[in-house]
Order: C-alpha cells, then structure tokens, then sequence
C-alpha cells in the first residue's frame, strides 16, 4: 500500500521511529515515504473438497494446493502446486513457477487415469450423455507468457496425451457409435504466439503444431445410412430412422438472437494453423456400415484398416511413405501406397477379391440383379499442378448378371442384348476387362464418372464385337452402336454336309471368336433351298431304283441305245 500525501505517518517496516510531543502532530513527505512489502513464506491448502451441483448429479472434486513464497511484489516467482482428486478417479496436477505480473508460467500439467464421463455429470446436456465411456493421461510442459521458453505473448506446450477406452455411442449402438482402444499423441511442440497480447495485438501470427507421432489404436465406427441420409444420434442433429423428426407439442422458446457484431468492426483475422507430424499411425480401425436405403439392406465391414504415413504436413496436404490396407469381411483386400506433395502427387490403389453379389440391392433398382462374381481394380492417380489423372484398369471375374428391367435399355443403348455383350467380353479365364481413364482439374472430371463408365464399356464391347465378330463379316456399325450381329452363311454342297470350294477360310476367324469368348453361344441354323430339295430328291430315286432288282443296271446303260442320256449317275 502507498501512504497518501500529508497523511498520518505510519511507519514502514524497519524504519526508526521518533515519538512527536505531545499535542503536535509529524507528517512525512511522501518523497522520503517507502510502500509497504509483505511476503508469506508458504500458503498451503489440504483436504480441501469441492462440490458441483446440477445435471445429471453432484461431483465431489478433492482439492489441495501450495504457493511459495507469496509476497507483495507482482515480479517475483513463486512455486505453485495444484492436486485436484475427483471422487470418481484420477488426479489432475499442476506445477511449475508463476510470476503474477507480467503473466508468467514455467510447469507442468500432469493428468493421471482421469475418468471423462463423471466430469460432465454436473453440466450435463444430450450432448454430453453420448460419452460413456473414456480415460485420459497426460504429461504435458507448459510455457506461458513472459518466461523466455514462451513465444512473445503466447504459449508453447509439449509432451504426450493418451485418450483410451474412448465409447461415443447413441440409443442403438448397432446405429451409431465411434470408439477406440487408444489414441496416443506425442507432440514436440504447439506453439500459439500472440494469445495472451492485451487487445488482441497478435491475433494475426501463426500456429505451429509439430507431432513426434500420433498413434490410433483399434478405433471402430459404425455408420448407417437411410433414405434421408447418414443416421446420427438427436444430440447431434440427427434423426431416428424409424421415426423421423419428432413434433413438437407446443411452441418452443424463442431461439436466442445471435450476436451483431459492432458497426464498422472487422472481424478479427483468421489464424494460419501449421501441422506437421512425423508419423501417423491407424492399427487394426474396424468400420461397420449398413444402408437401410436400398431393398433388402446392405451391410459390410472393413476390419482391419491399417495405416500408416510420415512427414505428415498441413497445409499442403503432403505425406510422404503413405500405406493403407483394408480388408473386407468378404475378403476383399485394397492397398493403397504412394507420395502426397502440393505440386506431384503420386498413389497407386490395388483392389482384389471383391466379392460382387452384396452389391445386389443397389443393382435391383438399375433394373438388373447380380447373383456372383468378383472385382479387382488397378489404379495409378498422377495430381500435377492442380491436374489429375487417373489410369484404371477393372476385371471383372465370373461376373453373373441377371437380366431384368434394365435389359431393354441395355439393348438400346449398345444395340445388342445383355447376355451377348457379356458374352462377347468374357475371355477364356472367364474375365471382362474395362479401362477407364479419368482426367480432370480443380474444376473437377472432366465427365461424370457414371458417363465414363459407361462410355468405357461401350468401348469394350464395340472392341470386342468389331474385332472377331468383324473377321467373319458379322457386324455392321452404324454411329456408336452394332447394326448386325449375324455372320455370314456357310455355303455346304447341294443337299450335303460338306463346305462348297472356297467356304472353309471362313472357320478360322468363327473358331478364333469362341475361343477368344469361351462364354458366347453359338447358334447353327440350316436352311435348304430348291438345289438342296432337288438333289435329295434325286438321291432318294437312285436309291429305291437300287433296291428293285436289275432296274439299275439296264438304267445305267440307256446312254448307249440313243440319244438320250440318264438323269442318275
């Protein structure tokens, strides 16, 4: 405190003292006057409890604490601990060097089997009744404001975070949840300058975030997909699939008016945020997904995805090393490898063993069923300064297409029926095989993706009906789809099962179709003309002449007695 001007003297400490006679009174000028200083060696708080009441129910929170030393002078650190013991488990501990003015904090934050759902029982809300379950483990050192390990006005903190046991579920779990086993964070540095500058002076400079790793063990999400999109839990705006949007009873409160911003105020800038990490790490996710859209439902689960990527930097994005492999419960198997950098961008994608018949219900609304078969992609994705392109090569193995609805939209658009197109697409290892090229830019494709395949599988079968199909003369093309689908005749010797002289080069070409389409049905169908009638007829006299004894061989010489010579020979 600092005596007023003219006041009464009051001495500070280990100042003489001089007793005035009596009936005077001694003023002291304030030029010769010293400001009071006190100092407390240590204050110190134990079994201390504190209680929140409200929500769900209370939270006892034990409490215990110690500063030294606390003096008068705002300059002059002191060590402070802080222990906070909730009842429900875990510490929470706070220690380090404070210094009142400037802000100053040089310590550490340690936070031991803390368990996260009781924490929120007093302020709880639809919101947080979602976490049932979660512990958390940290050890972090934290540096703020005026301490030299600090950025100017801000905070830097590094050290380790560990969430495990994590359960973020709604009423049905089969619909909604998202849990994992650990998510563990080191982080080498987070560095926040300009947040505690008074008035916001450095709201302009970046952050920077640097992770050593960050490791996510055994997450698992379920996903469920209705007609009015992903189903989340009411808490988080989501709707029942069975219900919908509840009604209301009666008209609710008045929605709290936002806040308007002062007239002529900008708003404040937005802060850069810079990420980097070293690695990044995703063991054994598992990701369940139902889609109650489609008739009968679908449902699929990819267990494990496994990931794993380094120098791991935002914005950007870029990483390098990236490998994702993710199996289905089919037995399907994608891999996924490659570079991500902000000017070249390389990824190569590897999809086997992809079983096709679950995808039914979405091939029922087409028009078609899919009763078997199995897919597998190759990809190779280039982004080149803002370009992408895409080579894709899909091989469908044993595909088995029913033919429903869609068939006669089929039969317009690729002017033959489905069963020969596939036909004529399936090699001999029972594979169709369909390229499919995609480019584009920032803009996006440059054609739709439902376009290109189907273009590429107009190609396909075009390919594959002008080049064996078009060796025996069978097709005629007209613009983008086949006019004729009928091979030339195969000329046979009147009335005989024999090719007529210069038939038999035709074969070849006929032999090289099946073979290269085993699946393609061959239809034989023969037709007799008048030559053909009149040859049989011939053929059908000799022989009964044959069987009438001697008629024959007085026939065969009716030659020599005139003129006239014998029809049968």
């Amino acid at each position: 405190a600092s005596p007023a001007t003219d006041a009464t003297a009051t001495p500070a400490p280990n100042d003489a003292t001089t007793t005035p006679p009596a009936g005077t009174s001694a003023t002291v000028s304030t030029e010769s006057a010293k400001p009071w200083t006190w100092a407390i060696g240590k204050v110190l708080l134990t079994d201390g409890n504190v209680q929140a009441i409200g929500g769900d129910g209370p939270l006892d929170v034990g409490v215990a604490a110690d500063a030294a030393p606390v003096t008068s002078s705002p300059k002059k650190p002191m060590a402070v601990h802080l222990t906070l013991t909730p009842s429900s488990g875990g510490t929470v501990d706070v220690a380090g060097a404070l210094t009142p003015a400037p802000v100053a904090f040089d310590g550490t934050l340690k936070i031991a089997e803390l368990k996260l759902p009781p924490l929120t029982q007093p302020v709880a809300s639809a919101q947080t009744r979602l976490l049932k379950n979660g512990v958390a483990n940290l050890d972090l050192s934290i540096a703020a404001g005026a301490t030299p390990k600090a950025p100017p006005d801000g905070v830097q903190v590094s050290g380790t975070i560990a969430l495990s046991d994590f359960d973020v579920t709604g009423d049905d779990p089969a619909t909604f949840a998202m849990r994992w086993q650990q998510l563990a964070v080191a982080m080498t540095a987070v560095t926040a300058p300009g947040v505690l500058a008074p008035g916001g002076a450095g709201a302009g400079a970046p952050f920077d975030v640097a992770f050593s790793t960050i490791t996510f063990t055994r997450p698992d999400l379920t996903i469920t997909r209705s007609a009015d999109g992903i189903v989340l839990p009411a808490a988080l705006g989501g709707t029942s699939p069975a219900t919908g949007p509840t009604a209301k009873s009666g008209p609710g409160p008045a929605p709290t008016p936002a806040a308007v911003p002062a007239a002529g105020a900008p708003p404040p800038p937005a802060r850069e945020v810079r990420v980097h990490t070293d690695r990044v790490t995703i063991e054994k996710m598992r990701v369940a997904t139902t889609d109650t859209a489609v008739k009968p439902f679908y449902r699929s689960t990819l267990d494990p995805i496994d990931l794993s990527a380094s120098d791991v930097t935002w914005p950007g994005p870029a990483a390098k090393d990236v490998k994702l492999v993710a199996k289905s419960g089919e037995g399907a198997t994608l891999t996924v490898t490659g570079n991500v950098a902000a000017l070249k961008t390389r990824i190569v994608a590897k999809l086997a063993g992809l079983p096709l018949a679950p995808f039914n219900p979405y091939a029922v609304s087409s028009g078609y069923g899919i009763g078997g078969g199995t897919a597998t992609l190759d990809s190779t994705i280039t982004i080149d300064n803002g370009a992408y392109d895409t080579k894709s090569r899909l091989v469908l193995n044993k595909l088995d297409v029913q033919n429903g609805e869609g068939g006669a939209l089929f039969m317009s658009q690729f002017g033959m029926p489905l069963e020969l197109a596939l036909s004529l697409l399936t090699d001999l290892q029972g594979n169709i095989v369909i390229d499919l090229p995609i480019t584009g830019d920032a803009k996006g494709m440059k054609t739709g993706l439902g376009t290109l395949i189907g273009n590429a599988l107009a190609r396909a079968i075009l390919n594959a009906v002008t080049s064996p199909l078009k060796l025996i003369g069978a097709v005629a093309r007209i613009g983008d789809k086949p006019a004729s689908l009928a091979p030339q005749p195969l000329v046979f010797l009147a009335g005989r099962a024999e090719l007529a002289a210069g038939e038999e080069p035709k074969l070849a070409p006929l032999a090289s179709l099946l073979a290269q389409a085993p699946g393609l049905r061959l239809h034989l169908r023969g037709e007799a003309g008048d030559t053909d009638r009149r040859w049989l007829r011939e053929q059908a006299l000799r022989a009964k002449l044959e069987q009438e004894s001697g008629v024959f061989g007085r026939v065969r010489h009716v030659a020599e007695r005139g003129p006239r010579k014998a029809a049968l020979t």
